[in-house]
């Protein structure tokens, strides 16, 4: 149970203001949604590798790798729906500077989504004007 409490921490608790906790707390959870990102990269090669559409194999992965950022962003979505719940408004201090250091797991994972699906965004489309 202690394992689970600490994953609990990690994920729902915003309460964190010491500085080498709060580093921490970002190491573990960007490491835990960049497993839930290689899983759902996997899952989707795995099940969608044979629905090629007509393109080659590395035009595919990276359409993959596309579709996986894109359900890992859902999957981050509907953590954030639970992390207000579990939480509640009230624990939302926009105006407070330490609540920024609280949520900062949560800012870097969605900052780094969105780089992730442009940097893969321009690769593809680069991809797809150097075969045609």
């Amino acid at each position: 149970m202690q394992f689970l409490d600490y994953l609990y921490n990690v994920l729902f608790d915003l309460s964190e203001l010491d500085i080498a906790s709060i580093l921490q707390k970002t190491v573990v959870f960007l490491f835990i949604w960049g497993l839930v990102f290689y899983l759902v990269y996997f899952l989707l090669t795995k099940l969608l590798f044979a629905n090629n559409a007509g393109l080659q194999r590395d035009q595919l992965l990276k359409l993959n790798q596309l579709r996986a950022v894109i359900a890992t962003v859902v999957i981050f979505c509907v953590y954030l729906f639970f992390l207000i719940k579990f939480n509640g408004l009230d624990k939302f201090q926009w105006g407070e500077p330490s609540f920024y250091l609280s949520i900062l797991p949560q800012l870097l994972t969605i900052i780094g989504l969105v780089v992730l699906f442009n940097i893969n965004y321009q690769s593809f489309i680069k991809k797809l004007k150097t075969t045609r």
